[in-house]
Order: structure tokens, then sequence, then C-alpha cells
């Protein structure tokens, strides 16, 4: 039954697209196909979840981009709290849920999105997922200069035994692309989303409220520190440090007291 259900709400945003209605399902942007030229896209680094924000610290990724990946990150374990339906009590998935995410269901169904962010929750809570470090993940930056993630991974069918090879790209603002290999998965020239392409973005919220948040920004701290403490001012210091109102002229407004909270807290020299 919940197989069915899930074809018929792709088959609705097939017929939205169809009639022309892409103002009603914008996301996902562009079609599957495109995830293998990546030509919206370009890969900064990959990295290993198994190391929490250890790639931070990479020193093939360019400082400039840091800002970008904060908020990526942050937008993971970014909340609202305002009125989702016309009942008297909106679903308790609204409030387990990223704005992030909420915004990326709306947009990828003609209904609310809702069912989409409750089987995402079931997903990635089924025991039989497997753990974040078997996924392959890329930092990505889009045409526009957004950072976001680009995770490939496998999710088990709901009542079956298969295993789907699922995959997504996306920035903190725009859902870039999606692909599944389960019958209502996006192929080929399609643009949809089924229900196990959330998944690892939701499991790395949670990871986010478990540790990784901490990790991401001692790692941030310390590279600021590190170029810091590395003696008189020269060129390569220039592009760690930034001029602090730059960087945070270039962060979400939403995401700016958690960072700057949170990196007083974490700076190891108390300053």
């Amino acid at each position: 039954m919940e197989e069915v259900e899930d074809f018929y709400a792709v088959r609705e945003v097939t017929n939205a697209r169809v009639n022309k209605k892409l103002e009603n399902v914008p996301f996902p942007i562009h079609p599957t196909s495109d995830m293998i030229g990546e030509v919206h896209w370009t890969v900064l680094i990959e990295i290993d979840i198994a190391d929490g924000g250890a790639f931070i610290s990479d020193p093939d990724l360019e400082p400039k981009h840091l800002p970008g990946i904060l908020d990526m990150f942050a937008s993971l374990v970014c909340f609202e709290t305002k009125i989702r339906t016309d009942h008297q009590q909106d679903p308790a998935v609204y409030d387990s849920m990223p704005e992030m995410l909420i915004d990326f269901a709306a947009k990828s169904r003609v209904d609310s999105g809702y069912r989409l962010l409750a089987r995402t929750v079931r997903h990635a809570f089924d025991s039989r997922i497997s753990t974040m470090d078997s996924c392959k993940a890329h930092l990505i930056i889009d045409n526009d200069g957004n950072v976001g993630l680009q995770i490939k991974s496998k999710i088990p069918a709901s009542m079956k035994q298969h295993i789907y090879e699922s995959e997504i790209a996306a920035t903190s603002k725009q859902l870039l692309r999606c692909k599944c290999a389960c019958q209502c998965g996006s192929h080929e020239d399609e643009q949809t989303t089924c229900v196990h392409t959330f998944v690892r973005l939701y499991v790395l919220c949670v990871l986010m409220h478990e540790s990784l948040a901490e990790h991401l920004l001692l790692e941030f701290v310390a590279r600021i520190n590190g170029s810091d403490d590395s003696g008189p001012a020269n060129d390569i210091d220039t592009n760690w440090m930034w001029d602090m109102a730059h960087f945070l002229q270039t962060l979400d407004q939403s995401h700016l007291s958690m960072i700057q909270h949170s990196c007083c807290d974490l700076d190891p020299t108390g300053r």
C-alpha cells in the first residue's frame, strides 16, 4: 500500500511538470541525467563522515569555502516554530525536521510534502540502515557559489529485502538533483524525489545534534587559530583569516547566532 501511495505522489509531480506547472514542484531543479557530468556544480573534496569535521583541515580545501560549509551544516540544525497545517495541532514530524528539509519536501510534492517527511524519519531510524561512513560524500559548490553536499548511499526498502542505490545533491537553499533505483525514484531525464533520497541528510541532522556540530566548530576554530598564530601577516594568512564583517555577511542570518556563540565557547585561547 505504501508503494502505491508513493507512486501516486510521484505521478502527481510528473503531471504537474507535463502541464507546465513547475511553480508547484520546482525541486529537484535538474534532471537525474545531469548527475553524471556534474554540469551544474563542482566537487571541492571528498569527505569521510567517520572522521567527523576533520575535512575542515584538509589542505586541498580552499579557506574561502569555509563560510559556505558552515552555512550548509548549520541549515541541518536550523528549526522554526510556526503553524504548518490547519489542524488543531501540527503533526510531530514538523518538530523533528530542520526547515531546509521541510522546504525541500514542500517544493518536491504537489501537496505539503508531509508524507515524504514522515517516511524519511521512518527510514532514517530503520535498524537495517547502514552507518554514514558507508556513504560516498562530497562537498560541492554550485554555479551560483553555494556550497552543498552530494551523497551516494544504499537505503533499505520499507517492506522488502531490496536495497536501493540512492543519491542526492543539495545546497542549503536548493535541492539540485536526486536519483534512486526504486520504482518511484528519479531516473534519466526525470526530476522527482522519492522517500529514500532525503534519508542521509536527515541522518546528518541527527549526527549534528549528537557530536558532529561540535567537532566541525572545533576544527573550524583550530584552523583559524593555526593561521592567526603562524607569524607576520602575509598572503596566505589573508586567505585564512577573513574580515569578520564580510564573513558574517556571507552566512544566512538565521545561522549567525549559533555560529557566533559556538565559536566563542569553543575557542581554546579564550579570545
